[in-house]
């Protein structure tokens, strides 16, 4: 990629956290120093649903482009090496997702090789069953990873497992769907269930609606570590008062622009 001219520093996204920067940039603006952590870098693309992004070198020279299979590809090689793969090994992926991680390793493993994939999500069962059509050394668990154990026991291979592959997170297919009511920047139901087939799980927006101030609270403070917890859950209730909140975009509304300092509050 040959360079094409200087770009100005205050263009330039130095970390992932500059998210006053990243409010202000759609994604063809943005831009990243060819030197940015390669972790930083999956996570800037995780979290903001990015495809591409333009690369500078040290004197902010355009130098490149990056995709997100460029990103994602190199993330998973590198966790996947880390498992210090043997041929004939028996693998555990319990995050199977859409089968990026599983897809390597099988790779990675002879006629003797092993490989089993949990997921809780039916969508990502789907996909690896589909899989499992093509490859017999793939076994497939429709479980959480919280049920790894009762997985293990259940197919007897307790104390012959060789390498256990944990990926947590939302994956991009359920960011990527509207309908399952994951993303802040796609218009959806208040969702947001890993298994939607599971009726006995409460969707996000039955907790949005009923819980009380400090329960929602404790929630958004937990598990999305955000330290104005109390002041969006507030902001939230009161406007449920007005009438239930169906949409995802109704929430993310409501998150007031003065947040913007923080890591995009609306994601959490």
């Amino acid at each position: 990629f040959k360079p094409i001219g200087t770009i100005p520093s205050s263009k330039v996204l130095r970390t992932a956290r500059d998210t006053k920067m990243l409010s202000l940039m759609s994604e063809s603006q943005l831009l990243i120093p060819v030197d940015m952590d390669k972790e930083e870098v999956g996570n800037l693309f995780e979290n903001y649903n990015l495809n591409s992004a333009g690369v500078v070198d040290k004197t902010n020279k355009l130098v490149g482009m990056i995709t997100s299979d460029d990103v994602l590809t190199v993330l998973k090689e590198e966790a996947v090496t880390a498992l210090n793969i043997t041929s004939d090994g028996l693998i555990i992926d319990v995050t199977f997702g859409r089968g990026g991680h599983s897809t390597i390793i099988l790779k990675q493993l002879d006629s003797e090789g092993r490989l089993i994939a949990i997921d809780r999500d039916p969508e990502a069962i789907d996909e690896a069953l589909q899989l499992q059509k093509k490859d017999s050394r793939l076994e497939v668990a429709h479980a959480t990873f919280s049920q790894l154990e009762e997985v293990a026991v259940s197919k007897s291979i307790n104390g012959r497992v060789t390498g256990v592959l944990f990926d947590l997170g939302v994956s991009s297919p359920q960011l990527d769907s509207a309908g399952r009511g994951f993303s802040f920047m796609k218009e959806g139901p208040l969702d947001m269930r890993m298994n939607r087939k599971d009726t006995k799980k409460l969707t996000a927006e039955k907790l949005i609606n009923h819980l009380s101030e400090k329960e929602l609270a404790k929630i958004i403070y937990e598990y999305g570590e955000e330290k104005f917890s109390k002041r969006i859950a507030k902001a939230i209730v009161q406007k449920s008062k007005n009438g239930l909140l169906k949409r995802t975009s109704e929430v993310a509304n409501i998150i007031p622009v003065s947040y913007t300092h923080l890591t995009l509050p609306t994601k959490r």
